[in-house]
C-alpha cells in the first residue's frame, strides 16, 4: 500500500504541474531526484488540503446529517463502497484521494485559464525565470516590444523584435526575431557596423501600416540557436547614432 500512496501523491503533483505555468517551467528544468521531489511537493500539498477538508466534514458530522435525505445510511454507503474498492482502502481514504485529485485539477485548470491572457502569461514566466538572465531579457523585450541586439559567435549581429519565447515547454535552445537591422562586429575593437536596414523595406512594402497583420511581417523572422549567441542587449537606435557622432573620448587628467 505504501507504493500506492506514493504513486497517488505523484499523480496529484503531476496533474497540477502539467497545468500550472510556473510549476511546469521549474519541472522542465529539474532532473533526477529534484524532479521527483518537485512533483511530490505539490501532490503532498493537495493531499494535506484534502485531509483537512475531510477532517472538517467528520468534525461537523456532515455524512450522518446528509445521508438520510438521500434515503440511505452510512453503513449501507460503506458496504457499497467496499464492493468497488479493496477492503484495505477505507471510505475516508477514498474521499481524501478524490478530493486531492479534484483540488489538483481545479487549481491547475484555473491557473491555465488565467495564463491564456498573454500579459499575465509573460509576467508569470518572467517571475519564474529570475535565475536565467538570457531568458529574462528576451521576455522583457517581448513584453515591451523593444529591439534587441544579438551578436553571434561568427561576429554577425542581428537587431530586431522578439516574436516568441518558448521557455515553459523546454530549455530555451532557439530564439525567433524579426530583423530590423543587421551588421557585424569589427575584428579589432568589436564595434558594431550596420550594413542592412530591413525596417525601410518593411515600410516600402506597407508592412508597418496600422491594421496590417503581423503574420505578413513574421514571414521575415529568423530563428537563431542560443548556443551561437555570445552577446545580448537592448538596442536603442538614437543612442547608437549619438555614440557614433561623438567618437572622440576626452582625455582624463
Amino acid at each position: 500500500m505504501g507504493v500506492l500512496y506514493v504513486a497517488f501523491v505523484l499523480v496529484c503533483g503531476y496533474i497540477f504541474t502539467s497545468l500550472h505555468l510556473p510549476a511546469r517551467y521549474q519541472q522542465k528544468r529539474s532532473s533526477g531526484w529534484e524532479s521527483y521531489f518537485s512533483v511530490a511537493f505539490y501532490g503532498f500539498v493537495f493531499v494535506i488540503l484534502a485531509t483537512l477538508i475531510v477532517m472538517l466534514i467528520d468534525g461537523f458530522d456532515v455524512p450522518s446529517r446528509a445521508l438520510p435525505h438521500l434515503d440511505t445510511t452510512l453503513g449501507r454507503l460503506n458496504r457499497h463502497i467496499g464492493d468497488y474498492t479493496s477492503q484495505a482502502v477505507t471510505p475516508r481514504e477514498l474521499l481524501i484521494a478524490l478530493l486531492a485529485f479534484l483540488l489538483a485539477g481545479v487549481s491547475g485548470g484555473v491557473s491555465k485559464w488565467r495564463t491564456k491572457n498573454p500579459a499575465i502569461r509573460l509576467r508569470k514566466l518572467r517571475k519564474a525565470c529570475l535565475g536565467d538572465e538570457l531568458e529574462g531579457i528576451f521576455l522583457d523585450a517581448l513584453r515591451s516590444e523593444q529591439w534587441v541586439s544579438l551578436t553571434l559567435d561568427t561576429r554577425k549581429c542581428y537587431i530586431g523584435i522578439v516574436t516568441h519565447v518558448h521557455t515553459e515547454a523546454a530549455l530555451l535552445d532557439s530564439i525567433s526575431i524579426i530583423p530590423t537591422l543587421s551588421g557585424y562586429r569589427d575584428d579589432d575593437d568589436l564595434e558594431l557596423k550596420l550594413l542592412r536596414n530591413y525596417y525601410h523595406h518593411y515600410e516600402e512594402k506597407g508592412l508597418l501600416e496600422e491594421g496590417t497583420q503581423l503574420d505578413r511581417l513574421s514571414e521575415f523572422r529568423i530563428v537563431i540557436p542560443t548556443k551561437h549567441i555570445v552577446h545580448v542587449s537592448f538596442f536603442d537606435l538614437n543612442a547608437y547614432k549619438s555614440l557614433r557622432e561623438s567618437q572622440a573620448i576626452p582625455a582624463t587628467a
